[in-house]
């Protein structure tokens, strides 16, 4: 597909882009889809919730004029478009503190998107009312193999100033 992200698993031979194909394809390979069907589809729709996440800080990030900072001031100041989906999965967080049973490949990726939002603007989760997720973002990575992993990345994905 030309772009990023893009896999390529030596172990297979499985060559492939899209954020999305390459969670699914971790998580078979790995054993980490959910058994039960009613938390495979909300994994699903998890990872569909965070790719949209991703375009909406893309919106951002790549916008028309290049004014990163002011895109990004507008995004995370009051009744933002990450709001609705932050609300819904809010009040989808069960228990267990996640949004399936147990933790799932679907958490981890709105987890992620947790991540690179408070690296875009530090508190904003938490400000903004959704203890619930940020909880979820903590669980995850404080799993051990998650902040190992977490010390291996250079820099954020995203930036919130223009570049220089």
């Amino acid at each position: 597909m030309g772009q990023l992200p893009y896999l390529t698993d030596k172990e297979t031979g499985a060559c492939l882009g899209q954020t999305v194909a390459i969670i699914n394809y971790c998580a078979r390979k790995f054993g980490f889809e959910p058994s039960d069907m009613k938390d495979y589809a909300t994994s699903q729709e998890m990872i569909i919730v965070s790719s949209e996440l991703h375009g909406i800080l893309s919106g951002a990030h790549y916008v028309a004029g290049g004014d990163r900072a002011a895109a990004f001031d507008k995004l995370f100041g009051g009744d933002s478009k990450l709001d609705k989906y932050f609300k819904a999965v809010e009040g989808r967080i069960g228990e267990s503190g996640f949004t399936c049973s147990a933790a799932s490949p679907g958490d981890v990726a709105f987890a992620a998107y947790c991540g690179m939002i408070e690296q875009l603007e530090p508190g904003w989760i938490e400000k903004s009312g959704y203890a619930k997720c940020l909880a979820l973002h903590a669980s995850i990575v404080a799993n051990a193999d998650v902040a190992k992993y977490e010390e291996t990345v250079p820099y954020p994905y995203f930036k919130r100033q223009n570049d220089a």
